[in-house]
């Protein structure tokens, strides 16, 4: 963090501050998309539900005061919050598609396996398991540029204040997700509709032996994607704060 104060005789000051920081942080959040008991770290590099984040942030703030007259006063703000982020599987999970030999994604990294048991699949009630990310990887950037100017005049009892607000908001990220595939094992390869002895909560058909068999039941890909959304925000005030007496003050 630098800050900078400078007085340009008695009637000018300016303010110039930098900061650069890890907003939350830099390291790996294995936090699964799956759901139920999914999101088994101890796969390792290849196989495992943990996501490497990169989350930075970079702020840039300008202050100017002017002293027109002893009483009116000029105000400059702006400004810039500039938060280049990432995320993605570690560098082994980038490739690990393409190691096992998995083609036609769009892109070779761990996918998402999603095995399911469901009532009547040869279980009593749903359970979910699996392992992989939903995104391989995520990047981009996001910045508010910010800047308001007033004018400040104090006349007898009053208090005037007059000004204007601008933001300009920025969201670029360019993601990934879904682009290893999604590849889900619910028991229907394996479930014999014909079979109807011993009630439903024994009925053949698992998840994890369609998977060992490499009998997708169902699947989902997504094409990598960048967008780029912009928003420019206006804003104008005027205030009056009059002081009727010592102990009365109306804000208008």
């Amino acid at each position: 963090y630098i800050k900078t104060d400078h007085s340009f005789g008695d009637r000018q000051r300016l303010s110039l501050a930098y900061e650069d920081f890890m907003r939350n942080g830099t390291g790996s959040s294995c936090g699964s998309f799956l759901g139920g008991n999914a999101g088994y770290a101890g796969f390792g590099d290849l196989i495992n539900s943990c996501a490497v984040d990169n989350v930075k942030e970079q702020n840039f703030r300008l202050n100017y005061v002017f002293t027109i007259r002893p009483n009116v006063l000029f105000a400059f703000n702006a400004g810039l919050a500039y938060n280049p982020f990432g995320s993605s599987l570690n560098q082994n999970g980038l490739t690990a598609g393409t190691q096992a030999g998995i083609t036609g994604t769009f892109t070779g990294g761990t996918p998402e396996v999603d095995i399911t048991e469901a009532a009547g699949y040869g279980q009593a009630s749903y359970r979910s398991s699996g392992f992989g990310q939903g995104t391989n990887r995520q990047t981009g950037e996001q910045f508010i540029i910010p800047f308001d100017a007033s004018v400040s005049w104090i006349r007898n009892m009053h208090e005037l204040k007059f000004g204007t607000q601008f933001n300009h908001v920025v969201n670029a990220p360019i993601s990934q997700q879904y682009s290893n595939g999604q590849f889900q094992f619910d028991g229907g390869g394996t479930y014999d509709p014909g079979f109807t002895g011993g009630g439903s909560s024994l009925q053949p058909g698992y998840g994890w032996a369609d998977f060992l068999l490499g009998w997708v039941d169902s699947a989902h890909e997504q094409s990598p994607f960048a967008v780029r959304t912009t928003s420019d925000q206006w804003a104008w005030y005027a205030q009056d704060q009059w002081r009727i007496t010592s102990k009365l003050t109306i804000n208008v």
